[in-house]
This record gives structure tokens, sequence and C-alpha cells, in this order.
């Protein structure tokens, strides 16, 4: 379970305390990307309001790129849309893919996508998956953040994973 957020002013986005948590996931062996078509990061979530949203995978040594930021949410206080990430649903971020997510959020493949013009939470970024993981040892605690941006409501992550196709690393 992710913290809901509270209210420090409004009910959403830059209006409220964030709830945080994280998940790790440590890689032993080393290698580093070549080929980040050949690297998918899985997530299996669960939440009401996908403007309240924020995912963001932070790579061995803090580097950090958001998957998801908000999606739905018009302004830094507004909640956004009630689409629902559901529990089962597997999506997946790739270096690859273009299509943005939009709800309803079913198992896919996606690229990292924001509410358009949201700036909350002004640390995370989308950077395209192909400069973030290029070159990047995955050696290392990889780490999973789900912020919750909305009071009312929790996020869950249920699950996530990083898979490494043949070819992935050099």
């Amino acid at each position: 379970s992710v913290p809901d957020a509270t209210n420090a002013g409004g009910d959403c986005g830059s209006a409220v305390s964030m709830g945080s948590a994280e998940s790790s996931i440590n890689i032993t062996s080393g290698g580093y990307i070549a080929d980040p078509t050949k690297v998918s990061i899985e997530v299996d979530l669960a939440h009401t309001y996908s403007g309240d949203v924020v995912l963001e995978l932070i790579a061995p040594g803090g580097a950090s790129c958001g998957l998801i930021k908000r999606i739905g949410a018009s302004t830094d206080t507004s909640c956004g849309s009630s689409a629902d990430f559901i529990t089962g649903n597997k999506l997946t971020f790739n270096a690859a893919f273009a299509t943005p997510l939009a709800g309803p959020y079913a198992t896919g493949n996606y690229a990292p996508t924001q509410g358009v013009g949201i700036a909350f939470p002004s640390a995370v970024f989308l950077t395209p998956l192909t400069t973030f993981l290029t070159g990047k040892n995955i050696k290392g605690v990889w780490k999973l953040k789900v912020y919750d941006c909305g009071v009312g409501d929790q996020a869950t992550l249920n699950s996530w994973k990083l898979k490494f196709d043949a070819g992935a690393l050099q």
C-alpha cells in the first residue's frame, strides 16, 4: 500500500502532502545496457484516480525516470480523471513503445506518460527510456517509487519487475 496524500490546502496535486512508497529489486550480476529496447519494466498497480498517481524508476546510483506522472490531471492542483488502474492489468514500459497510457488502463505496452501541462511533482521527470537506460550498469538496487497525490483513496503497488531480453546487455 502507498500511504494516502494528506490535505495541505486542497485535495490533489501540489495542494497536498504526497504519500509515497518504494519497492526494491537487487540485481547482483553486472552488465551495461547496450540496447534499451530489450529492457522492460512491468508494473501492476491499483488506484481509482489516474491523476493522483506518479511512478518513478530509480536506477542504482540514484538517477531516476518518471514512468507515469498524473495522467488525466489538467493542472498542478487538479485531481484529473477517475480512470482506474486495475489490479491485474500489467503495464509494460519499454524504449521501443510509443503509445502513451490512456484510460481505461488495459494490459499493454506503453511509453512513459504524463498529464498535459503537469509540472507537479517537479522532481520527477519523464525522460525517454532510451536516454535513461543506455549505458546504465544493471548491478545494484533498482527501485520503483509510487506517489499518491490525491486525498481520499490509496494507491497499491501489487508487483513490478525488470526484464532484460537477450541482447540487452554488453
